[in-house]
């Protein structure tokens, strides 16, 4: 099964080269659509109720509250099919794997590689993964577990709440197990449960780890063999070795002939992108922007619902102060430069006029 974002381009060419391989969409992207396009809380924790499923009843379940709450999500949902995004759906086996988080860590580590000449790219792509094969092929032999660490933690969380359940046996290897809520009917013989959790993860669900524990034998034999160490470490049994110095390559004749010329490339305007287009609802730095209006989160000042009058803006209390004080301040009357005298200046003396009157 590939698993992808909704992007139509890749959906025509599911359809076209691999028309016979079942084509999955990713829930994170569905996830962060769902959360902008709606903007509801509760649409958003239906959704990811409805895909976490695995009961096809209790999907349903959650999908008619969802009818109640947005009929409209519900039925864009339901177009796009519940096998490409439900886990009870799922046409194939998936193993908890219902995002494309693989493609894209490859991605991010590949950033600036990708920059590179092509033989220097595929260089730091086999020096890489000959990093990752060997570290984690010694944390595998390190490991003393027959489970990979992995499921020892979720078969210890999962033990521990079974021990409140109650084991009712029917024979040897059929248990009713009452949970409480929609209980649960375990066959050890064909590790199966009605909850579907054992059949789905090859691990063992709550009931059916109450219905070992009761029948007193261990639980690694009833998981799956890729949630073993043995598995784990035939995973990354392989070596990468260097291919060695171009000048050492041993290339045939009619090899060497071949003239490989580039395809053809129309660059784009304005400078090459080097990261990715990221998907609705995602957010590069993590901050929240809020309105400057309201003060509020989740839009700004231009969709803003609730916007506060705008008051006219106040004087400042030291420049009132200054003002008043300076417009008690008394006035100083005119002295005249020449003689002294108060109500006019020297321009306009008049013992000035008279002596030039006199003279």
């Amino acid at each position: 099964m590939i698993i992808s974002d909704c992007h139509l381009g890749i959906k025509a060419a599911m359809e076209k080269v691999y028309s016979n391989v079942p084509h999955g969409y990713c829930v994170f992207h569905m996830a962060q659509n769902i959360k902008n396009d709606y903007k509801r809380k509760d649409v958003s924790l239906l959704f990811k109720q409805a895909w976490k499923a695995y009961r096809k009843a209790d999907f349903k379940e959650v999908m008619l509250d969802m009818m109640k709450v947005n009929r409209v999500a519900f039925e864009d949902l339901m177009n796009v099919g519940p096998e490409r995004w439900s886990r009870a759906y799922y046409p194939v086996r998936c193993y908890q794997l219902m995002t494309s988080s693989i493609d894209e860590s490859m991605n991010s580590c590949l950033v600036h590689a990708r920059q590179m000449p092509i033989t220097t790219m595929v260089e730091f792509i086999r020096e890489m993964l000959q990093k990752w094969f060997y570290k984690r092929r010694t944390k595998a032999e390190k490991t003393r577990t027959q489970l990979t660490p992995w499921a020892t933690e979720l078969i210890k969380e999962r033990n521990k709440d079974s021990e409140k359940y109650t084991v009712r046996p029917i024979d040897s290897v059929n248990f009713n197990v009452k949970d409480g809520n929609k209980d649960g009917l375990v066959n050890l013989s064909e590790k199966t449960c009605s909850c579907t959790k054992f059949q789905v993860d090859k691990l063992p669900c709550r009931h059916a780890l109450a219905a070992i524990r009761y029948a007193k034998k261990p639980f690694p034999d009833f998981c799956g063999d890729c949630h073993k160490t043995t598995s784990w470490l035939e995973a990354y049994s392989g070596n990468i070795f260097p291919v060695g110095h171009p000048n050492e390559w041993n290339i045939p004749q009619d090899v060497r002939s071949k003239v490989v010329h580039p395809p053809p490339f129309r660059a784009q305007a304005g400078r090459p992108k080097k990261k990715r287009f990221k998907s609705a609802g995602e957010h590069g730095n993590g901050k929240t922007r809020n309105c400057t209006i309201c003060k509020k989160s989740g839009h700004n000042r231009q969709n803003c619902k609730n916007p506060q009058p705008c008051q006219a803006p106040q004087p400042c209390p030291s420049a009132t102060s200054a003002t008043s004080s300076t417009s008690k301040r008394p006035r100083r009357p005119y002295r005249c430069r020449k003689y002294g005298e108060e109500g006019h200046n020297s321009q306009k003396c008049p013992l000035t006029s008279d002596v030039g009157g006199t003279t």
